[in-house]
């Protein structure tokens, strides 16, 4: 597993805005993948005037996944989970 190590400027982002756009990450036909299970998935889903949880149909839906153990995501979102971490110890 090849470990892309986020920049100091991709750190600062997400630390001040809570989010980060992390381009190339994933491949184009693993979005296009990903882009047609979801719709396929909200297009199945049945709104009844308030939200519902779809966590089932994410978990045993293969392309997604898929993303648990993809090589390319995986570092990162161990280094999101250290910022987060390190964001809500008391100063």
């Amino acid at each position: 597993m090849e470990c892309v190590l986020l920049t100091d400027e991709q750190r600062q982002h997400f630390s001040e805005e809570g989010y980060l756009i992390v381009r190339n990450a994933l491949d184009a036909a693993t979005v296009e993948e990903l882009q047609k299970t979801g719709d396929r998935l909200m297009g199945d889903f049945e709104f009844s005037g308030h939200y519902a949880h779809r966590r089932h149909g994410l978990v045993q839906e293969e392309a997604f996944a898929d993303l648990v153990t993809h090589s390319a995501t995986v570092p990162l979102v161990i280094q999101f989970w250290a910022l987060i971490s390190i964001l809500q110890i008391p100063r």
